[in-house]
């Protein structure tokens, strides 16, 4: 494979190693984590730790990859891979320079891991595609962080940046977790979010630029595409399955095609062409975490201030910018959590 001809970023691993750099980046990854320990030990003699960062990376003796891994259910089984605190502040201090340029690559609808995006713009976005097509077809990506070889992910960055340090820096990054040989990213890693992302945003490309797709919406590896009828549809399922095995390496999962007005599920929301709330499984899915985190919180295993954070992350969640589903969430507020 030949490298794109395109303009690379000349983004010098040189400019990342500033200890004022290092400095933002610390403040980043320690947000809303100060109690931890590794925080706390880190920030005990700031200047020292990120001179220490410094000189590692600079000498090329820093280690990559010391995670701590736990499985989650929700709401199916993943295991996540958490940096220690130390490569987090790398992470952070990379992307401080890095991020924008993968910003300029994706399109305008790709909304994971992007300032001023998100889940709900994304849903939102959705909304105005299904008040204006009556088809919509989901595709995701089979086991997607898991299935990213690396070969072709360092292929993509040497065609946006061009010091070789920075792309070793990579390299290592990428390397340091594997799923097979050569392949996967972790999830749970700043950095793995942004790479996952860059990587389909090629296909965000091809489906825009080469098929000419007009109503498109990515959120990370889950696709929706709006058209006028369902024949249009598998013709693009086929392009792009075609294209996501033989230039990306992956493998999409059978697409859902369906008329808009019976409800699109998308990102923990139902879409209908006038409205959307939030779907009937997410409501279960609330309902059941709620019960959960009250009956600990009446054990004793959480305190006052964690059962409120955790339940306002819930609603948060429920909220999805304009959702119906306020009802819902009234009751759950209502609720007490004694009973």
């Amino acid at each position: 494979m030949q490298v794109n001809p395109i303009r690379r970023s000349k983004v010098r691993f040189e400019d990342i190693l500033t200890e004022v750099n290092f400095r933002i980046a610390f403040y980043k990854a320690a947000k809303g984590k100060r109690c931890r320990a590794a925080v706390r030990s880190y920030q005990s003699n700031l200047t020292e730790n990120i001179r220490r960062t410094i000189s590692a990376l600079n000498t090329d003796s820093f280690r990559f990859g010391e995670c701590h891994r736990f499985l989650i259910h929700d709401p199916k089984k993943r295991l996540i891979s958490a940096p220690r605190f130390e490569e987090r502040v790398v992470h952070h201090a990379i992307m401080n320079l890095c991020e924008s340029v993968f910003d300029r690559f994706l399109i305008f609808d790709s909304y994971a891991s992007r300032v001023g995006k998100g889940r709900i713009a994304a849903v939102q976005r959705a909304l105005k595609f299904s008040g204006q097509f009556p088809i919509a077809m989901k595709l995701d990506a089979r086991k997607y962080f898991g299935s990213i070889e690396h070969r072709r992910l360092l292929f993509f960055l040497e065609g946006r940046f061009k010091s070789t340090r920075l792309l070793e820096v990579f390299r290592k990054i990428i390397s340091s977790h594997e799923d097979g040989l050569g392949v996967g990213l972790p999830i749970g890693s700043l950095i793995s979010q942004h790479l996952a992302n860059f990587f389909l945003g090629h296909m965000d490309r091809f489906a825009t630029e080469n098929l000419r797709v007009g109503a498109y919406v990515r959120y990370m590896d889950d696709i929706v595409i709006w058209g006028d009828n369902c024949a249009s549809m598998r013709a693009i399922e086929k392009e792009m399955c075609c294209f996501g095995t033989d230039l990306l390496g992956i493998e999409l999962k059978p697409a859902q095609v369906g008329n808009v007005a019976t409800g699109l599920d998308f990102l923990g929301a139902r879409i209908y062409p006038d409205h959307f709330e939030l779907s009937p499984k997410n409501r279960r899915r609330i309902a059941k975490r709620f019960r959960v985190l009250c009956r600990y919180w009446r054990l004793g295993v959480l305190s006052d201030d964690e059962l409120q954070r955790r339940l306002n992350s819930m609603i948060s969640f429920s909220l999805a910018g304009g959702t119906k589903s306020w009802r819902f969430r009234s009751r759950m507020v209502d609720l007490d959590p004694g009973e």
